[in-house]
């Protein structure tokens, strides 16, 4: 599963169960533990040595939480499925990589991509901290009228600066980086469509 949630060219919906299957693992790794010790998380992951566990399994699980509550956002902001279309928790440093979907980008006749900015990452929370997908879904869904038709991704697919004052910033590495696997990401999205689509990406300060 950890290697078919992420390849491009397979449908979103499969490659969803793949990867929400990996994110429940990488959370009943360390649930399960904090359970049978009938301690809490926090406890575990300061630890984890103590429990078998390794510094691995603690940023996959620490990602994990952050990607899942992403999922249950924005599904409770919108009244729409959300599906997970990248997860690789130890990507960048364990800044990690993920992508949620706001409905079904194979069926939706109005695709968009939302690439964020400097200081972001599934490390800190930005698919569960912010309302850009869902608003964006809304105020889409309004003018269509038809839910269907829409789905809005929240794609932490890059690896960002870590601050304004982060020297790379000026730099074009990140953002070359980036726009290739972006662009990937995003054409593997018309393999498989099904019927005409029209696309939007936006960018974010440095995710433009």
């Amino acid at each position: 599963p950890d290697k078919l949630g992420n390849c491009n060219g397979l449908p979103v919906a499969d490659r969803s169960v793949a990867n929400i299957a990996v994110m429940n693992n990488d959370l009943d790794r360390i649930d399960r533990v904090a359970f049978d010790h009938n301690m809490e998380v926090d406890d575990i992951i300061s630890e984890p040595a103590r429990f078998g566990l390794t510094i691995t399994d603690v940023t996959r699980y620490v990602n994990a939480v952050g990607v899942k509550r992403g999922l249950d956002y924005n599904r409770f902001k919108t009244g729409a499925a959300a599906v997970l279309l990248l997860y690789k928790p130890l990507e960048f440093g364990g800044q990690g990589r993920a992508a949620i979907a706001i409905g079904d980008p194979d069926s939706a006749d109005h695709t968009a991509v939302l690439v964020p900015g400097t200081g972001n990452s599934v490390a800190n929370g930005w698919l569960a901290n912010n309302d850009d997908a869902a608003n964006l879904y809304t105020e889409t869904l309004a003018a269509t009228g038809h839910s269907q038709g829409v789905s809005v991704l929240a794609w932490m697919g890059y690896d960002t600066p870590d601050a304004i004052v982060d020297p790379r910033v000026a730099q074009t590495t990140l953002a070359r980086r980036g726009g290739a696997v972006l662009a990937a990401d995003v054409n593997a999205l018309t393999v498989t469509h099904r019927g005409p689509s029209h696309v939007t990406v936006i960018g974010h300060s440095y995710g433009s």
